[in-house]
């Protein structure tokens, strides 16, 4: 994994997953490369992964305050040839996170169900659909355990 930059995501534009096009469309009335550049300048880190020369994905993390994070990822087409490694990658992410914010949160698309799938796996709550503003959504939270 590398630092992001606006480079990565010009490149990750071209070859976005179905479900990160999806992912980006929740950001209202933007293109795709306006939505992610737009993540990337929030977030107080964003790290590009990729297997061998191919991107897989792009991740940050905004910082809400009180511990509470929104970590997202924004995934290109190669995922689908490289599950294991993004599971393992992001398995190793979620933990990091976990370990520095006490809520992590966020929203998927309603219709990306390999997104649920990998949020409840990883250990999220994945709350049903919920429409704010006619933007439908389902919120995912993981609270880190108390520490004794």
């Amino acid at each position: 994994m590398v630092p992001a930059t606006k480079e990565h995501a010009h490149l990750l534009v071209g070859d976005l997953s179905e479900e990160s096009q999806r992912s980006l469309c929740l950001f209202g009335p933007r293109s795709s490369l306006e939505a992610l550049l737009g993540s990337l300048d929030v977030s107080s880190c964003a790290y590009a992964a990729f297997v061998a020369d191919e991107l897989l994905f792009i991740w940050g993390v905004r910082e809400m305050g009180g511990g509470v994070a929104m970590g997202w990822f924004i995934t290109s087409t190669a995922v689908a040839r490289h599950r294991k490694a993004f599971w393992r990658a992001t398995k190793e992410i979620v933990r990091i996170l976990h370990d520095r914010y006490r809520l992590l949160t966020n929203v998927i698309h309603p219709e990306n169900l390999q997104t649920l799938r990998w949020a409840k796996g990883m250990g999220f709550m994945v709350h049903p659909p919920e429409n704010r503003h006619g933007v439908v959504f389902r919120r995912a939270e993981m609270v880190r355990p108390s520490r004794v």
